[in-house]
Parts: structure tokens; sequence; C-alpha cells
């Protein structure tokens, strides 16, 4: 970090990590390609928030339970203020069953009820026109994180997708 910006170096001090026990599925996650997004991902936090310390929480694998437990864990210890993260799918979340939608809703309400925020990057996995149904890069349902898209209530009260403009 301070040789691309020498006037904010990024202290020994300021980066830690929480990590899983054990990473598994290497085979299936491609590991090595992980490393320049987890640095990318770094390098915006500190740049983006010069003076404080980063989290970096590294999930089990790169699958809906494992990432969504990391997430839950952080949030269960109030590890952090703020939580950003930048993994997704190409076709939303029509995929994902609907106790994988509802452990990471849960994981989002105890967030927002706790006084943490939770960003996501949109993605760029492509543009998306590959999926049946072209949506966003997300894998979130009905309480979504903020810098992803909003949230409203349909007519009976419950929660809804709706895209920030």
């Amino acid at each position: 970090m301070s040789i691309n910006d020498p006037s904010n170096p990024l202290a020994n001090s300021q980066f830690s990590e929480v990590l899983a026990p054990k990473f598994n599925d290497a085979d299936l996650c491609g590991p090595s390609g992980w490393y320049g997004e987890q640095t990318l991902d770094v390098e915006a936090v500190h740049a983006t928030a010069p003076g404080a310390h980063i989290l970096f929480g590294g999930a089990g694998n790169c699958f809906q339970g494992d990432l969504n437990a990391m997430v839950r864990n952080i949030v269960d210890h109030h590890l952090a203020d703020v939580i950003t993260n930048s993994y997704g799918d190409r076709a939303g979340d029509p995929f994902d069953t609907e106790s994988v939608r509802a452990a990471t809703d849960n994981t989002l309400l105890m967030a927002a009820g706790t006084g943490i925020s939770v960003l996501f990057s949109s993605g760029d996995w492509e543009d998306n026109f590959s999926s049946p149904h072209r949506c966003c890069g997300s894998h979130l349902s009905g309480l979504e994180p903020l810098g992803d898209r909003g949230r409203g209530n349909d007519p009976q009260g419950q929660l809804r997708r709706q895209p920030v403009r």
C-alpha cells in the first residue's frame, strides 16, 4: 500500500484476519484466483477509510453456506461496524434454496439491528445478460444490504426488492 499511496500507508496494526479453521473444496472454488480479489478489496477499503482497522474474514469455501457463516460470525461477535463484500452469482438468487435466502436475510437483519452496515459490490461478473433472469450480480433476497439495492414494502407490508435510483 505504501508504494501506491505513500501518504497513507497501511500499518500492520491496521490489518487482521479471522479465517475459517479449514479451507475445503479448493478444486471447486479456485482459491488461487481469489488473491487478486482479496487484495483489491483490502486496497479499496483502505483507500476509502485510510485510518480504519481492516478485518479480513475468510470463509471455509466459496459456497453460500460458508460465506454466510463467516459474515454471521462477524455480526454475532460485532467484529466490525461496516462489512464490505464482493461475491454473488450471475443469476442472482432464484436458484438458491429458501433456507439459504432465509439465512442470508436473517444475518442481514441481525447486522442492521445491531448497527452494522453491510455493503456489497454489484459485481463485475460479465454483464449478467447470460442469465435468463436478468438481474444484478447479487444472491440476496428480501432485506438487502446498502450499496446493492434499497428496500421497500409492498401493500401487504412484506419486504420486497427495490432498485436504488
